[in-house]
């Protein structure tokens, strides 16, 4: 997840290549080789950082936005798109040209209906992401369950092994 990393009260924007595994490529064939600069070392991270995330929006707050970007501050927006929100999606646009991360949570947060089954759930994850995708076009990397990943209301509708499915799937496809 992205956010901000905060040491001794000054904050600094966490960098994707923190967070994230990067490919390699540095691979420069032996004829350019000499014309290439070697990129400085990254800093190393700080002792003490912080993730600065929201969940089930957008919504009204958009002061909230305002806020952010005012301070330099990145955040991780972990998205709805159904119900109240669908007049705030625009807002998305919004926080990813400003640079915060923009992240899967559900289209609908409906316990009863995406923790049916596996189907169900990605059935909604993929409705999101059409939403999403129509509203703002931006990258969605990142995932949250509803609930969290050791919620046992999934268990009330989609039995013993569902979330744990659901993680192993989420893992398969590339959602950290």
């Amino acid at each position: 997840r992205t956010g901000d990393i905060l040491r001794r009260g000054a904050a600094r924007s966490c960098r994707e290549s923190d967070l994230t595994p990067v490919p390699d490529e540095s691979f420069v064939s032996p004829a350019s080789a000499s014309s290439v600069e070697t990129p400085p070392e990254p800093e190393p991270m700080p002792e003490k950082w912080v993730c600065l995330t929201f969940d089930d929006g957008p919504s009204s707050d958009a002061g909230r936005l305002s806020a952010l970007n005012r301070a330099g501050v990145k955040a991780t927006f972990f998205v709805v798109a159904t119900g109240n929100n669908d007049k705030y999606l625009p807002l998305i646009s919004e926080a990813a040209a400003a640079g915060h991360q923009i992240a899967l949570h559900s289209a609908s947060h409906e316990y009863s209906d995406i923790y049916q089954s596996a189907d169900a759930y990605w059935k909604d994850i993929d409705l999101l992401k059409e939403r999403l995708t129509l509203t703002s076009g931006p990258s969605l990397r990142y995932l949250r369950f509803p609930g969290g990943s050791t919620n046992t209301v999934s268990r009330r509708y989609g039995g013993r092994g569902l979330m744990q499915q659901l993680k192993e799937e989420v893992t398969a496809k590339g959602l950290p």
